[in-house]
């Protein structure tokens, strides 16, 4: 799967993005700060939407909404945006998702033998799917893709490793998300995305809950005799 194409109702105030996805060539796609006027010190490379190309591209693969999500925190100024995401499936299709700020819980999914496509100008019927709630949007999405080596996660749980903000490398392994979570809620699946069994991982978790409880246990019981 490689995302293909990134494009809006809108297209004068966001332009579309066309990515380098050809199966047969080794290519790369840079999002790229130029610093034009280096004396001035008020305008720099940063903050100049790089990471909120990441949270859309994350709206458009589904994750769900959040007040701190621009989308959401400025929905005054994309309430007549409708956002596209086109992704290279691996079977060689495309797939289209549409979705927008005014209504994100409403999802239009199609699938289409070309590339390149603007889906702007389609009616509702020509769409495979043009009102599917969330939930049923991602178990669609979910077979489109088609990533068998992620069984039995769906691909919201793997997307999340590879559309990381700069907290997100200070370690490979432990995302921003995870740091104040139990290891249970993350370790077993990068052993499984490394080809261990995960469901070893998991077990390991669960006996150091047995462990603590047990503990706690031990020093009740230890707290009501008067000798160890």
């Amino acid at each position: 799967m490689k995302i293909s194409r990134i494009y809006s109702n809108l297209p004068n105030i966001f332009v579309p993005i066309d990515f380098n996805h050809a199966a047969d060539t080794k290519s790369l796609n840079v999002v790229f700060g130029d610093v034009l006027k280096p004396e001035d010190r008020e305008r720099d490379s940063h903050n100049l939407g790089k990471t909120t190309l990441l949270h859309l591209i994350e709206f458009l693969m589904l994750k769900g909404t959040s007040p701190e999500q621009f989308l959401v925190k400025h929905a005054s100024r994309f309430e007549k945006f409708d956002f596209y995401i086109e992704l290279a499936l691996n079977s060689g299709e495309y797939a289209t998702v549409r979705r927008s700020p005014r209504d994100p819980n409403v999802v239009a999914l199609c699938k289409h033998s070309e590339g390149g496509q603007d889906m702007t100008v389609a009616a509702d019927d020509y769409w495979d799917h043009h009102d599917l709630s969330l939930r049923d949007a991602i178990v669609l999405l979910d077979g489109w893709l088609d990533l068998r080596i992620l069984h039995p996660y769906d691909y919201r749980k793997a997307i999340t490793y590879f559309l990381r903000a700069q907290g997100d490398y200070e370690d490979e392994l432990q995302l921003q998300k995870f740091r104040s979570g139990k290891d249970v809620y993350w370790k077993p699946f990068v052993a499984h995305l490394f080809g261990f069994e995960e469901s070893t991982v998991t077990r390991k978790y669960e006996l150091d809950d047995d462990v603590t409880e047990l503990e706690a246990q031990f020093e009740l019981l230890q707290s009501e005799v008067q000798y160890s």
